[in-house]
This record gives structure tokens, C-alpha cells and sequence, in this order.
């Protein structure tokens, strides 16, 4: 896959809750560098990490912006999605909220056009809300 291509079937995968099929975009030594510090080593590794989000409340993401390095084999990724906090303080996914920043993501690609390192920066916890 092209950098585009791997940044357009992210959004895609997650968004149609395709869990299992993330990992799979992984070179077998491919690495994830997830937030709050954890890394995952190996496409079982991540497809194990992208599989554990079954059956959560995942909000939809949509791209924000997109830019690569064509030479590097670089892309990143903006993704902005719909949250809102709850009576109890909580993140939530609601669907008439607007979008807000959710995550910047950069992918190296390998030659075979799989992902050989993302990290995964996200925005602040209290990004959806300034009041």
C-alpha cells in the first residue's frame, strides 16, 4: 500500500469497527508506539492491542489533515472525532457533537507497503471541552 492508502484504510478499518483487519496492515516486525507509553513489538503484538477494542464504545474519527514525506516513507495523520463528558466527568461518543481533535498519527511504511512503526500522540483529555 501507498502512504495514502495506509492513512485512508486506518480511518476506514476503525471506523467500521474492523478491529482485526488493523493489525493486519503491520509488517511482521512492524511496531506500535501507543499512547500513554505502551509499545507493541510485531504485527500479533498490535493486531492484539487494535483487537482488544471490540465491543467498546469507539467513536467515529474523521481526517483532518494528511501530509508525507514521499522519500522518508512518512505520513502523518490528523484525526479529529465527536465527544462529549458525561453527568460523571466521562469521555463519551455522541454523534451531535462537534469534531474535535482527537489524535495526530505518524506511519512508516516499509517497501512492502506495510506499516513499520505508527506513534500515536493524543490530544489533552480536555480537549472536547474549554467550559
Amino acid at each position: 500500500m501507498t502512504l495514502r492508502e495506509i492513512a485512508n484504510a486506518y480511518v476506514e478499518l476503525i471506523n467500521a469497527k474492523r478491529y482485526d483487519e488493523v493489525g493486519e496492515m503491520w509488517a511482521e516486525d512492524g511496531v506500535l508506539y501507543a499512547p500513554q507509553g505502551y509499545v507493541f513489538e510485531g504485527k500479533t503484538a498490535v493486531s492484539g492491542f487494535y483487537s482488544s477494542f471490540k465491543g467498546q464504545n469507539i467513536p467515529p474519527m474523521r481526517e483532518v489533515s494528511y501530509a508525507e514525506d514521499i522519500a522518508a516513507n512518512v505520513c502523518t495523520l490528523e484525526l479529529a472525532t465527536r465527544m462529549t463528558r458525561d453527568d460523571e466527568g466521562k469521555w463519551q461518543s455522541d454523534p451531535a457533537a462537534d469534531f474535535s481533535l482527537a489524535s495526530l498519527d505518524l506511519f512508516t511504511a516499509n517497501a512492502d507497503g506495510k506499516v513499520q512503526k505508527m506513534i500515536a500522540y493524543i490530544a489533552p483529555p480536555n480537549r472536547w471541552l474549554t467550559s
